[in-house]
């Protein structure tokens, strides 16, 4: 894994632990790895680092907590 897809990984628990878990990081990554969000968006890079953050915040609120 590059160092690009690496910063947008982490750029992705930073937006959702502020959304959804009130800034716990730990807790974010945990429910991220779960639902296999991380290895999603690692997959698909080519593409969804060029979605909005409320896009991809909106895709994640539907898959963790639909």
């Amino acid at each position: 894994m590059n160092h690009e897809i690496k910063d947008f990984l982490v750029y992705i628990i930073e937006l959702c632990s502020q959304e959804f878990f009130n800034g716990d990081k730990s807790i974010t990554y945990q429910v991220l790895k779960k639902h296999g969000l991380l290895d999603f968006y690692k997959d698909t890079y080519d593409t969804s680092h060029t979605l909005s953050s409320g896009y991809i915040l909106e895709e994640i609120q539907a898959k963790i907590f639909s």
